[in-house]
């Protein structure tokens, strides 16, 4: 009895050398306790058998769920790691290739702006076909659209020559205009800039007419970006009187624009 009650321990290896010595000792002698070991021995082998096969079902769920929590885990990084490349690339580009630039003072060009993305809708600038109709002269065209920076970067310009009744009748169109989107209209003022002028957009931007009344002349200017006061195609006497020397606006001015969702970039 006592060999038989160490055959489970003999068979697991769980036995120590003087054990292992009377059993095998034991097993050779004994007929009944060596069929008892060879079905205890049977038996064990079966239940490792299916042991190991449930073994090695729970391994493969569980490389599946850590494939499947991986692959979550790339779908849900992924979109990151795209954005990120794509503002790393674009400060690349910005700070160390120059950037392509859009650029015309062809009084011919008026009225394209081509490659233009700007904020503002351009309400106060003349349409082509009602310069043309005014008989209006343009004296002065600058456009510049900086279309590779983090956001675009414009400067235009238009000086125009009008007749006594056109300038008269442009100016009431200026003070006029309302937003298409907005129940916001242009802003006549005289203490603003170094002349009589309406504006569209001002502080972030800046879209605005002024009115030259001697000379029946309008001027329309549209900044956006950090536009230098060295960099401008017009007379400084033209900017609002709280531009900054390098393009950055004081805050006495609150912003404004008759454009909607367009009062910051």
């Amino acid at each position: 009895m006592i060999v038989r009650d160490l055959l489970p321990s003999y068979i697991e290896q769980l036995t120590n050398d003087t054990s292992v010595t009377v059993v095998e000792t034991h097993l050779q002698e004994c007929k009944k306790c060596e069929k008892v070991y060879r079905e205890l021995l049977s038996q064990y082998e079966e239940e490792s058998s299916m042991q190991g096969k449930a073994d090695k079902r729970f391994f493969r769920r569980l490389r599946r769920y850590r494939y499947q929590m991986l692959g979550g885990a790339i779908g849900i990084m992924l979109p990151f790691a795209a954005l990120f490349l794509w503002y790393g690339i674009r400060v690349f580009q910005n700070m160390y290739l120059p950037n392509p630039v859009t650029y015309t003072e062809d009084i011919a060009d008026y009225g394209e702006f081509e490659d233009y993305a700007g904020l503002s809708e351009l309400a106060l600038f003349p349409k082509e076909e009602a310069l043309e109709k005014s008989r209006a002269e343009i004296l002065k065209y600058a456009y510049e659209c900086d279309h590779n920076s983090m956001y675009q970067e414009c400067q235009i310009y238009l000086e125009c020559q009008y007749t006594e009744n056109e300038y008269l009748s442009e100016k009431q169109r200026l003070q006029q205009i309302i937003g298409q989107d907005t129940n916001l209209g242009t802003v006549y003022t005289e203490k603003d800039f170094e002349y009589p002028a309406v504006y569209a957009m001002v502080n972030h931007c800046n879209e605005y007419a002024l009115f030259l009344e001697e000379e029946h002349k309008i001027i329309y200017v549209y900044l956006q970006g950090v536009v230098d006061r060295r960099e401008l195609y017009f007379n400084e006497d033209y900017l609002p009187l709280e531009y900054g020397q390098h393009g950055m606006e004081f805050e006495e001015l609150e912003p404004y624009s008759i454009y909607k969702d367009k009062y910051d970039f």
